[in-house]
């Protein structure tokens, strides 16, 4: 009982800094440019037409290297069906990474595409956040769905690069 007391003080001197804080004027310090904002979605065409034209060598052109944290979140039903049928340790994050993605369309024989929504760049400087809203087709239909974020930086200080991609990945429409 104790430890719940604890917590639950815990709790509310943390909302009421929240709260007093969320009162006070905040200037935003990002720093972002025009320039910037197009470079950065110019990375998001590359990128979806490379899956829509099944071309990994383009992909890779706007990817860091082909370590990168490149991966998918499975939502709880199919991550239940994997440690019912297969695997108990499947913690839901699928593996195989830019990899085997850039295997895969290099290899795959049905058309495919993905479509984003929503697209939000939140930018400040030499790194940039890319979040959005998705759907992976294949012949024409949609095989998963989700939100897909990316991490961009620059690493030589002028072209982006995709950092990292983590997705969630929900079967069907």
């Amino acid at each position: 009982m104790r430890k719940l007391l604890m917590t639950v003080s815990l709790a509310a001197c943390l909302f009421g800094l929240a709260s007093s804080r969320a009162e006070e004027t905040y200037v935003s310090r990002r720093v972002t440019s025009p320039e910037d904002s197009k470079a950065i979605s110019q990375i998001l065409t590359t990128f979806m037409e490379a899956i829509k034209t099944k071309n990994p060598k383009q992909l890779s052109t706007v990817v860091l290297n082909d370590n990168i944290l490149f991966t998918v979140v499975v939502d709880g039903k199919k991550k239940q069906e994997i440690n019912d049928s297969s695997d108990v340790n499947f913690d839901g994050v699928r593996y195989g990474g830019y990899r085997s993605f850039a295997e895969f369309l290099g290899s795959t024989k049905e058309v495919i595409e993905e479509k984003v929504y929503n697209v939000n760049v939140t930018q400040d400087g030499p790194v940039a956040w890319v979040m959005f809203d998705y759907q992976f087709l294949r012949a024409g239909t949609v095989s998963n769905h989700g939100v897909e974020t990316w991490q961009v930086f620059k690493p030589d200080g002028k072209t982006w690069k995709i950092l990292s991609v983590v997705w969630a990945s929900h079967d069907g429409a």
